[in-house]
């Protein structure tokens, strides 16, 4: 986390010392007036200061009225998916409140952090948190998964809020305590957790919270997607990373698995200067996983092997171990080595868990 902390006024400055000691890491902004050095003073505008901050760091510190901040900060706001958390903090220290970005962005858990370090209060005004429930948005965040439709999320959120029932359907393993507001619904895997949806009669749920990498086509209020998909890949010298891409995405449509739940790419350490690989990694934004033969030898008897393969680089499977060994997590393939003129792919899932 990169925070900046931000006062005009003595009494502000006393306290923001004080906060700078418990987040040595923070860097601390002080009108010219009032500060000294090291400290950064501020000899441009108060406005352009924070604008920059609010660009390059995660958490902005004011020890200020809310009013001065609300203002300053109206033009710079995108979305509390980006914007970064906002806590203002009265010079006495006396109330911490997390104004903006409190679940996503992780404001509400700063403001904590602050009130402790400096003996003050945490203001949090956020529903879920007043009530005791679960945000939907700080689950996913716990729990590395990818919010679909934020949209549909505030749809959702409003369900908690409200006391509404909630249904959470999911192959995962559940770890996370649930009031009675929730009803839980624990399949084996995807394969059957598609079936329920297709066949069954769900328009019913009003509330019905999905965490999956399947596509569905059916209609769900909201759907959380667990990046679990990790791919081993081989291929000839020299393949182009648009047929790879293309490749990927075929094989991902086939097996129903939303784009965005991919993890990373495994390969062996003999294709780690693949230019083919690294561009197709870098497009999809994941990172390619080199695997070593070292390694791979010792589980290379799990699969069916090649002569011409151990012949030509020293091990006899290249797209499954590496799957397996690029994931190291507990899991199980969807798809064993399929070939695609000159191209191999393997698909493991790695079973994830909800805490």
């Amino acid at each position: 986390m990169s925070m900046s902390i931000f006062s005009l006024t003595k009494g502000g400055y006393d306290l923001s010392k004080q906060l700078n000691k418990a987040f040595p890491a923070a860097s601390l902004y002080v009108s010219h007036k009032v500060g000294q050095p090291p400290h950064q003073l501020m000899e441009g505008t108060f406005k352009s200061c924070v604008a920059q901050a609010f660009e390059r760091d995660t958490a902005l510190v004011f020890v200020m009225a809310t009013g001065i901040v609300v203002r300053t900060l109206a033009p710079l706001l995108k979305h509390k998916t980006t914007d970064p958390a906002i806590i203002v903090i009265d010079e006495k220290g006396q109330h911490v409140i997390s104004l903006l970005s409190g679940h996503i962005g992780g404001g509400n858990a700063l403001a904590h952090e602050v009130a402790d370090a400096i003996g003050g209060t945490a203001v949090i005004t956020t529903s879920s948190d007043v009530q005791n429930k679960i945000a939907v948005d700080v689950f996913a965040m716990k729990n590395n998964l990818l919010i679909e439709n934020m949209k549909d999320a505030t749809l959702f959120a409003s369900g908690v809020v409200n006391n509404e029932s909630l249904t959470l359907l999911t192959d995962g393993k559940i770890f996370a305590k649930f009031d009675q507001q929730w009803s839980l619904r624990v399949v084996q895997d995807g394969d059957v957790l598609l079936k329920i949806i297709e066949e069954e009669e769900l328009d019913n749920i009003s509330n019905l919270l999905l965490v999956s990498n399947r596509c569905v086509h059916k209609k769900v209020t909201l759907q959380l997607i667990p990046r679990n998909i990790v791919l081993g890949i081989g291929c000839r010298r020299g393949v182009e990373k648009e047929r790879i891409l293309s490749v990927i995405e075929q094989t991902m449509k086939d097996l129903k698995l939303k784009a965005v739940a991919l993890k990373c790419i495994g390969t062996v350490d003999v294709k780690a200067d693949e230019i083919g690989l690294i561009e197709s990694a870098k497009a999809l934004g994941v990172p390619l996983n080199i695997i070593s033969r070292e390694k791979i030898k010792t589980v290379e008897d799990q699969f069916k092997g090649s002569d011409f393969v151990e012949k030509t680089i020293g091990v006899r499977a290249v797209c499954e171990p590496t799957a397996m060994l690029a994931s190291a997590k507990e899991g199980r393939f969807l798809m064993e080595k399929t070939s695609f003129d000159g191209i191999t792919i393997a698909v493991w899932e790695e079973i994830y868990e909800i805490r």
